[in-house]
């Protein structure tokens, strides 16, 4: 089952139709892959065979499970391949997990427990060293920041992202798009735009549509401020189109719920609604609270 994860990650990364046959590989085989990495990680002390599964379980199928596992359930995966990482003295594995736990950690609110994560995996990364993890581990340590409101601590940790060189342009992506998100908080937007069209360059030159779906949607967002509302649409319903095959619900409400406050805004009062009842549904499906202020949005609009 690792070999199967591995291939549903590299089919589901090269996007199109290739990321649909891989969602369905790996949804066909999620009951056996969370049996044997179940199996694997209550065996991983007493054999080495089982400890090597359970580490490389949480990297075989990475982008995946933040699709179909919650972040207590992602803490569980990432604790379990810590604990077999350093039984196997596997020092980039054990950053890659701790890593992994402070994402975890930073998703449900914990962010001093992630900051904590994220440092240390940080400074295994720059021991090896390891420059691009180095990168990856400031810009956590930067949304962690920017999760405070600590802004000009989460900027400086994006610039030192951006500024270690790998040789791989890919690598310029998320601290691009991070600084965007920073700067747009500040309210410094033309700086906002100028990262985030970097960063949309670089997707598309790269075929990276993940990220580039979500560039798509963040300078939707910013031309919402900036007074461009046929813009911020088109860049939006763009990047729901990117992320359909994804199934990941919680991007597609975010955008269906601007998308559906821009038409409000026009007047166009049909098309809010429709797009607003799509959102609802998704939240409801996730149990998410937010699902009662679009209620209270939909109800206003009967009125």
């Amino acid at each position: 089952y690792i070999i199967i994860c591995r291939a549903a990650k590299d089919l589901y990364n090269r996007g199109g139709e290739d990321l649909v046959e891989g969602l369905a590989l790996f949804d066909r085989n999620w009951p056996h892959i969370q049996a044997a990495q179940a199996w694997a990680a209550s065996r991983a002390e007493e054999d080495k065979e089982a400890a090597r599964l359970c580490n490389d379980y949480p990297d075989a199928a990475s982008d995946l499970l933040l699709l179909r596992l919650r972040p207590g359930e992602l803490v569980a995966w990432f604790e379990a391949g810590l604990r077999a990482a350093r039984l196997l003295g596997d020092r980039l594995g054990e950053a890659n997990h701790l890593g992994g736990l402070g994402l975890a950690y930073r998703m449900q609110g914990k962010l001093d427990r992630a900051e904590e994560f994220c440092r240390q995996a940080l400074d295994i990364a720059r021991d090896l060293p390891d420059r691009p993890n180095e990168g990856a581990h400031l810009n956590s340590l930067g949304n962690i920041y920017m999760q405070r409101g600590e802004l000009a601590e989460a900027i400086g940790c994006f610039r030192q992202a951006l500024d270690i060189e790998t040789g791989d342009r890919k690598a310029r992506l998320v601290p691009l798009g991070s600084l965007g998100i920073a700067y747009r908080r500040l309210g410094e937007l033309g700086k906002a735009a100028r990262h985030y069209t970097e960063a949309l360059e670089i997707a598309r030159e790269t075929g990276e549509w993940q990220l580039e779906a979500v560039t798509l949607g963040n300078l939707g967002d910013l031309y919402v401020v900036l007074g461009e509302p046929g813009m911020a649409i088109n860049l939006l319903n763009e990047a729901l189109e990117l992320e359909r095959p994804i199934n990941d619900p919680s991007s597609r409400a975010k955008w269906l719920v601007r998308l559906g406050g821009i038409h409000c805004e026009q007047g166009d009062i049909a098309d809010a609604r429709e797009r607003w009842t799509q959102a609802l549904a998704i939240l409801e499906a996730a149990g998410d609270p937010v699902a009662e202020s679009i209620r209270l949005l939909l109800s206003k609009l009967e009125d």
